[in-house]
């Protein structure tokens, strides 16, 4: 199932597969990403790690017991199946913003940056990657 999500199938059409619910999904994911975050300061690229393209994951909307709920946003690299960075927050540009300013060392680098149709994405890009978004909208 995670393996479907970070290679960018739609996450609607993830449950069927797997003969499981969408809050199933969801809860799964939801482990993977605070397993992420658990581990984050442990997990290093090589220092010469430079992606040719990133992929901007949907943000994986999160509801914890109660009325708590956040989002978590990956950036992924599709060809060397590297999950890049992430972060967890509200679902707002500022959070966005925390992430693409982990992802500025790679300004000017990259060649393709994938996106979603979310156009919070492509101030960012052009702010701290320097280059212009190639959205692929899904429907």
């Amino acid at each position: 199932m995670v393996y479907l999500f970070l290679t960018g199938y739609l996450i609607g059409n993830i449950p069927p597969v797997f003969d499981v619910t969408e809050n199933t999904l969801r809860s799964i994911l939801k482990g993977v990403l605070l397993q992420f975050q658990k581990f984050k300061d442990f997990v290093a690229l090589p220092a010469d790690y430079v992606p040719e393209a990133i992929e901007m994951i949907d943000e994986i909307y999160i509801k914890m017991q109660g009325k708590k709920k956040f989002y978590g946003w990956l950036t992924y690299d599709p060809k060397n199946k590297y999950v890049i960075d992430f972060i967890v927050g509200k679902h707002d540009d500022g959070t966005l913003e925390k992430l693409f300013k982990n992802l500025k060392r790679f300004r000017e680098k990259i060649k393709l940056v994938l996106i979603d149709g979310y156009q919070g994405y492509e101030k960012f890009i052009r702010k701290y990657l320097g280059i212009k978004a190639k959205s692929l909208l899904q429907e």
